[in-house]
């Protein structure tokens, strides 16, 4: 996970250097240049959540800085989604240190096919995206806007609810197989103490 990140923590500061010089904005070029910099320090001393996602602030408001004059979109948000890639794989590399060698590594792969296929598909609706024109009022767009938010709220209502059904019906598992337990050794106790 560790080399994912500053993998494609690097391609991001190269894919983001490279639009601002190519519109010809070296502060902002150079800037990047130094948030990569850090972002690599970053990940090889620490991995903190908070200094991360900082970072990973910070290179967003590159990239729109730098489209705002005039830089491609494409590769500004190619930069963002490889940004938010090291930034997973940075969090995630630190959460599973403390499991075993086996364990994390049979994760890793499954997460990093996970992020490639997001990262792939976000590039494509980024491609595919300004290639639309659909021409809304501001009603429709607004409606459209507050369903949206609507359904998240109400999908991540059923998700939180569904884990709590489950922690439940777990926890509720666990209580019987301990009072189980509990009841075998008071039987095995009542035996052994009854003479022969």
């Amino acid at each position: 996970m560790r080399r994912l990140a500053f993998a494609s923590a690097m391609a991001t500061t190269a894919i983001l250097a490279l639009a601002c010089f190519l519109t010809g904005i070296s502060p902002l070029g150079y800037a990047t240049i130094v948030l990569g910099a850090v972002w690599l320090l970053i990940l090889w001393k620490s991995e903190k959540r908070t200094e991360l996602s900082a970072l990973l602030g910070m290179e967003t408001v590159v990239a729109v800085v730098s489209i705002l004059y005039g830089a491609s979109v494409y590769l500004a948000g190619i930069a963002i989604v490889l940004a938010i890639v090291s930034w997973d794989f940075a969090l995630t590399e630190a959460s599973i240190v403390p499991f075993s060698a086996t364990m994390t590594k049979q994760f890793a792969v499954r997460h990093a096919i996970r992020m490639g296929t997001i990262a792939a598909i976000s590039i494509a609706f980024l491609a595919i995206a300004p290639q639309i024109h659909i021409h809304l009022g501001f009603r429709t767009a607004l409606g459209l806007g507050l369903g949206a938010f609507m359904l998240l709220a109400i999908l991540l209502k059923l998700v939180n609810r569904r884990g709590k059904r489950k922690t439940g019906r777990r926890s509720g598992s666990i209580d019987r197989l301990l009072s189980l337990k509990d009841a075998m050794k008071e039987e095995t106790d009542d035996r052994s103490d009854r003479p022969s």
